[in-house]
């Protein structure tokens, strides 16, 4: 009789032990499916986040002020390449720019470009244009090779462009932001130390 109590008693410490392990295991896998789900979840808000953020700095860019003062965004730069095709704005969206006007009969235009041509090569995440105002194809390209200007020259032919930016003294550089906003103006010669301060600068 005795063992016949002791036999049922073992019996249910084997099942009650069998049931906690269960559970446990249950649990545990509850545990993991819930944690997988908050991971989910927390993915596709940070996805969320991402692309309302993008949105948000497109619509912020759009209603940024064309013109032609610090702040602004600059004027659409229709205009020729040296190599006679159209210069493709999208080459210089969400880049920081350097934008120098300048003419080959403009003695500190002469002095100034070598040092353009180093923060050009210097720095690669800078774009700098080259813009010649009212000059012909020939004289930019003879211009170009002389001081080896290995960005894009782009051509003012009728200085329309020079009219609507209001230059009135050259060189005159413009710096800008990745944004498209201008940073800095300078309408006279600047050296490469001086470049190389606005460079550090922009965002």
């Amino acid at each position: 009789m005795k063992k016949i109590v002791w036999f049922s008693i073992l019996i249910l410490i084997l099942t009650g032990c069998a049931a906690l392990k269960e559970k446990g295991d249950i649990d545990v896998h509850d545990q993991e499916i819930k944690e997988v789900r908050e991971a989910t979840y927390m993915n596709n808000e940070q996805e969320v986040d991402s692309k309302d953020q993008e949105q948000e700095s497109e619509t912020l860019k759009e209603e940024i002020e064309v013109g032609i003062h610090v702040g602004k965004r600059i004027p659409t730069l229709a205009l020729e390449t040296l190599e006679g095709t159209t210069f493709d704005e999208g080459t210089i969206k969400d880049k920081k720019v350097l934008i120098n006007f300048w003419a080959t009969w403009c003695g500190p235009c002469r002095q100034e470009m070598p040092d353009i041509v180093r923060i050009a090569q210097e720095h690669e995440d800078l774009i700098v244009l080259g813009i010649n105002i009212g000059e012909t194809q020939e004289e930019v390209a003879s211009f170009a090779e002389e001081y080896q200007m290995d960005f894009p020259v782009l051509l003012d032919r009728t200085t329309e462009l020079a009219e609507h930016f209001r230059i009135l003294a050259i060189p005159t550089t413009y710096f800008l932001n990745s944004d498209g906003t201008i940073s800095k103006i300078y309408p006279f010669m600047i050296d490469y130390e001086e470049m190389k301060q606005v460079y550090q600068t922009l965002h």
